[in-house]
Formats: structure tokens, C-alpha cells, sequence
């Protein structure tokens, strides 16, 4: 074999050497095209679902305020009605203590009659700590 022989066969194993090469990395960036375009679709899926996470949230946060604005509302109402209720055992209380002041004489009117020194002994203390 020649010098000639030799660099025909070397250039050759180069030429299919380059070839395998180029085969090899043209596989390889068909595998990170797909790959590529699979993330892609990913992110566009992502995309909308966040799109609709973020309407959902806002309408979420709408009803939310909504219902906080009721209960402070309904709040301020029942807060009317606590106030009435207090006023009417108020009223009840100042209705039972009259009641209890009518029934008082008479007991001490009767007592005075049974006992006549009740009811001076009864005028001397409420003088004494009117004083």
C-alpha cells in the first residue's frame, strides 16, 4: 500500500467519522426539539390554568368581601336589637322594683298595725340614715 492508499482510507474513516458525528447530533437536537416542544405545551397549560386560578381567586376575593361587608352589616343590626332587649329588661326591672315599692307600705302598714313600734322604729332608722 501506498502514501496514496493510506491517506484515501484515512480520509475516508474521517468523511464516515464526520458522518456519524452529524447523524448523532442531529438525533440529539431532534430529542431537544421534541423535548423542547413538550415543555412548551407545558407552559402554555400552565398559562391558562393560572389564568383561571387568578379569575377564580379574584371572584373568590369579591365574595369574600361581599359576605365580610353582610356580616358587618347584619352585626350592626343585632346590635340594634341587643340594645332593645336591654332596654326591656331594663323597663321589666324598674316595672318589678315599682311593684315591689306598692307592695312595701302595705306590708309595713300591716306591721304597724300587728306592731305599732315597727313602724316608728322604721320612721326613726330611715330618718337617721336619710342624714
Amino acid at each position: 500500500m501506498e502514501f496514496k492508499d493510506i491517506l484515501y482510507i484515512s480520509t475516508g474513516v474521517i468523511a464516515l467519522a464526520f458522518l456519524i458525528l452529524v447523524i448523532y447530533l442531529s438525533i440529539t437536537l431532534m430529542s431537544v426539539r421534541r423535548t423542547m416542544n413538550s415543555i412548551n405545551e407545558t407552559l402554555k397549560g400552565m398559562e391558562t390554568q393560572l389564568q383561571g386560578i387568578a379569575t377564580e381567586s379574584e371572584q373568590l376575593l369579591q365574595k369574600t368581601n361581599k359576605l365580610a361587608e353582610d356580616i358587618t352589616y347584619k352585626s350592626e343590626s343585632l346590635n340594634v336589637v341587643f340594645d332593645l332587649v336591654n332596654g326591656i329588661g331594663t323597663s321589666l326591672s324598674n316595672v318589678k322594683n315599682s311593684f315591689a315599692n306598692l307592695r312595701q307600705p302595705k306590708e309595713t302598714a300591716k306591721q304597724g298595725r300587728k306592731f305599732p313600734w315597727v313602724s316608728v322604729a322604721t320612721g326613726i332608722g330611715k330618718s337617721l340614715f336619710k342624714k
